[in-house]
């Protein structure tokens, strides 16, 4: 959580390195779905070496149950770079087991404590495949956890502000989530 914080504190995920120069946080990435397996060690060694404004680190954030391990992965080959986020995007909610979802959440949050919730949300583009009440409950049981866990959220939002809005509003009636990121 310490590790969010710092993170979430820095103004538009701006900081500054030992050197006093600025440095970038991307606060919003998916390196797991990268084709090349070797492709992370080198996005995050030019990320490393990115000029005028190096990247110091990443939430690379789950987009299904199935990349969650790769997730994993990256956060033990990168601890210092990589932030886990473990979520269901809405582009992936239909696959979703909303019976086991909570369990399997809650194992990726117990297990990584610096961990955040997402890519989760709403995308309105993806209705006529994904329907809405499905993509409403899949992303209501995220933030719940998210809630419970208080975790920081990593948002989809394509065409659909209003009910995610509500959906926000709903589970969290006395303010947002810590660290409530828009991806």
């Amino acid at each position: 959580m310490r590790r969010w914080r710092a993170i979430l504190s820095a103004s538009i995920g701006l900081g500054f390195g030992a050197h006093g120069r600025a440095m970038l946080f991307d606060a919003h990435c998916h390196l797991q779905r990268l084709p090349d397996a070797t492709a992370p060690d080198t996005w995050v060694d030019r990320a490393r070496a990115a000029r005028p404004l190096p990247v110091w680190g990443c939430a690379v954030c789950g987009c299904e149950v199935a990349d969650w391990a790769q997730v994993e992965e990256l956060h033990r080959r990168f601890p210092d770079f990589v932030v886990p986020s473990f979520g269901i995007h809405p582009w992936w909610a239909a696959g979703a087991d909303l019976a086991r979802l909570p369990e399997q959440l809650t194992a990726q949050l117990t297990t990584w404590h610096t961990a955040g919730v997402g890519e989760c949300g709403l995308d309105g583009a993806k209705k006529k495949d994904i329907p809405m009440e499905l993509q409403l409950q899949v992303l209501r049981a995220q933030l719940q956890l998210a809630k419970d866990f208080q975790r920081p959220v990593s948002l989809h939002c394509v065409a659909a502000h209003g009910l995610l809005l509500q959906a926000l509003e709903e589970c969290f009636p006395t303010g947002h989530p810590p660290g409530l990121l828009s991806g």
